[in-house]
């Protein structure tokens, strides 16, 4: 239970943990960034974890919003969007093999889980250009 509501979640590591939700409606900035601070810190997650609200559209498609550890709200988070297939797919959501088209703010990836291993297609966009100065300790 996190404020008045109840989540249900998937736990997933991917080399990095995830709280992988599955909504019936897509989730809005507003509750992204209130449930998902709280489920990120949630005692559940000692060392806090990524969230992933997740709407299914059918068997190979699904929308998904991503709360990152540490980070907030971001456009896309490719971890977690395989998190949410290998949940869903643990689920019956989605089958082994079969390639699921998830829809993230920041673009579209396309995730194939075998069972085993996951793979993750999908474009690679420049989004920032910056000078980080060296400092000597």
């Amino acid at each position: 239970v996190v404020l008045d509501k109840i989540f249900k979640f998937t736990a997933v590591s991917i080399g990095n943990p995830h709280a992988v939700i599955f909504t019936k409606n897509i989730i809005n900035d507003n509750d992204l960034n209130k449930y998902g601070a709280l489920i990120e810190s949630n005692i559940l997650f000692p060392k806090r974890t990524n969230v992933e609200f997740v709407k299914v559209l059918s068997k190979e498609e699904a929308i998904l919003r991503v709360f990152e550890r540490g980070v907030g709200v971001t456009n896309s988070c490719g971890t977690g969007t395989c998190a949410a297939v290998v949940a869903g797919t643990i689920l019956g959501l989605f089958s082994e093999n079969t390639p699921v088209t998830v829809h993230n703010d920041g673009g579209d990836l396309i995730i194939t889980y075998d069972g085993k291993t996951v793979f993750m297609e999908g474009p690679a966009e420049k989004v920032f250009d910056g000078v980080i100065e060296r400092v000597e300790f």
